[in-house]
């Protein structure tokens, strides 16, 4: 078996290898001939790594906290149709609005701190450092991350003031627009009162119906009454007739007294023209008129409903208007916090250990795959070639 010895710095040849396999005594061996070169890029590496780290301005995150109010109690079910509820996730989009960023860069003077003219460079600083996040017990928190610990609590605090602010806003706009449709509503249906009322007199005037139930009730016990005679009197002159001519002057009178009586009732029944308001309409007339009248007093009670129901409700969005009631409570206000929260030096270094070792490593193989192949026989023609023809040219 023929003998190979290993330069230092070197991997044995291939063609020195009898068996198949990585020779691992020899790859170490290799390795550390380069240790000098994995140090040195070790340590610079890490230096490097460790000033920058250690150069990066620390930043504080300050968080404020709010909750929104999902329940509100409405004073009536129009008002609640009418009425927008608020939800999390609706309020995380206010906050993420252009009305409440510029409200925010006014409020902070973040124009100045930034040293721009341009309000959306501004925006879009704000939000980058600006977090907003729903958590799962309905609680949205407002986190802002700044250099400066008191800057952080002043803009996440800005936060949920001009959202307050633009809460106000919206909720008397709202109420405006909601009286406004009320005041219009309640002026169109008192005109449609009116015209209900109106149509009643008239009714009343041509039936004669003002009680409907009091006058039907009169005219039918008047009928009965009458009837009732009739019966009484035809009864007196059958009797009568059973001893007496019907020239007898009693007889004749009876008689009288009940064509008069029949008369009556006839002009009860099928009275001809209106009758007077308050009197007793007659009985052919009575469904038609009291329906009449009927019809007309359910008109008037129905708009009469309807313009108190209105009237209620224009009142209750006058006073919600003056009040603008807010519609999420503040459970935290942000505080400047004492600890950073950014960057993580420990793991930063650690990691950047771990980098400049495995930089370091590759390096090391690196040189020692290319000593491998300036050594080849091959390679060191393939170069000659390579320089007799640059030469050449």
């Amino acid at each position: 078996m023929a003998t190979h010895t290993v330069k230092p710095g070197l991997l044995p040849p291939a063609n020195a290898q009898e068996e198949s396999g990585v020779d691992l005594i020899a790859v170490s061996a290799a390795l550390l001939s380069e240790w000098r070169l994995g140090l040195i890029t070790f340590a610079v590496l890490l230096i490097a790594s460790a000033a920058v780290i250690l150069s990066l301005k620390p930043k504080f995150v300050a968080t404020a906290v709010i909750m929104p109010q999902n329940t509100r109690i409405e004073s009536s079910t129009l008002a609640a149709l009418l009425t927008t509820r608020a939800s999390g996730g609706m309020y995380v989009g206010l906050l993420e609005s252009r009305s409440v960023q510029d409200e925010v860069v006014d409020r902070t003077h973040l124009m100045q701190l930034l040293h721009t003219t341009s309000r959306e460079s501004a925006r879009g600083v704000l939000a980058g450092m600006s977090t907003f996040a729903e958590g799962s017990d309905t609680l949205i928190s407002i986190k802002v991350k700044n250099k400066n610990a008191e800057t952080a609590a002043a803009i996440a605090n800005a936060y949920v003031d001009a959202l307050k602010a633009l809460n106000t806003r919206m909720s008397l706009e709202q109420s405006t627009e909601t009286g406004d449709f009320f005041k219009a509503q309640l002026q169109e249906e008192r005109g449609e009162l009116n015209q209900a009322e109106t149509h009643l007199e008239s009714t009343q005037r041509k039936t004669g119906v003002v009680q409907p139930e009091m006058q039907t009730s009169i005219g039918l016990n008047a009928i009965a009454q009458v009837r009732a005679q009739i019966t009484q009197v035809q009864v007196q002159l059958a009797a009568l007739l059973r001893g007496a001519t019907e020239q007898n002057p009693q007889v004749q009178r009876l008689k009288s007294q009940l064509a008069q009586l029949q008369a009556e009732e006839h002009t009860l029944e099928l009275g001809t023209g209106p009758s007077p308001a308050g009197a007793a309409p007659s009985a052919e007339q009575l469904p038609e008129q009291n329906l009449s009248v009927l019809r007309a007093q359910r008109e008037v009670t129905y708009h009469n409903a309807l313009v108190t129901s209105l009237a209620n409700q224009f009142e209750a969005a006058r006073l919600m208007e003056g009040s603008g009631p807010s519609q999420f409570q503040v459970v935290d206000r942000a505080v400047a916090p004492e600890r950073k929260a950014w960057p993580p030096r420990v793991p930063f270094l650690i990691g950047a250990a771990i980098l400049s070792a495995v930089v370091a490593l590759l390096l090391m193989v690196c040189r020692l795959v290319w000593r491998r192949i300036e050594s080849d026989p091959d390679h060191q023609a393939r170069m000659a070639l390579l320089r007799e023809a640059t030469r050449l040219r």
